[in-house]
């Protein structure tokens, strides 16, 4: 809830960048819905990709898959950390 509230505050300043959030937001939040299950709903395709990429990583293929090529974790890394910092 405190990253919806965070885009919730933002986009009643203005200031939020275009997202699925902002999106719901702007057509006047979902009718019948609580903040909690709107929120819910937007992070709910997240947390099952999550889970998925967490499985491989453990998985022996994931493992031996890093072993073989090591690059594909530092773009891996990369990829994350400039997605998660915009």
């Amino acid at each position: 809830m405190t990253f919806f509230n965070n885009v919730k505050r933002r986009h009643e300043a203005g200031i939020a960048k275009d997202c699925m959030a902002t999106y719901s937001l702007s057509k006047g939040g979902n009718p019948g819905m609580t903040d909690i299950e709107i929120a819910y709903a937007l992070s709910a395709p997240f947390s099952a990709g999550v889970d998925t990429v967490r499985r491989f990583f453990r998985s022996s293929f994931g493992v031996k898959g890093i072993k073989s090529y090591p690059q594909t974790l530092s773009t891996i890394k990369w990829c994350l950390g400039a997605h998660l910092t915009e």
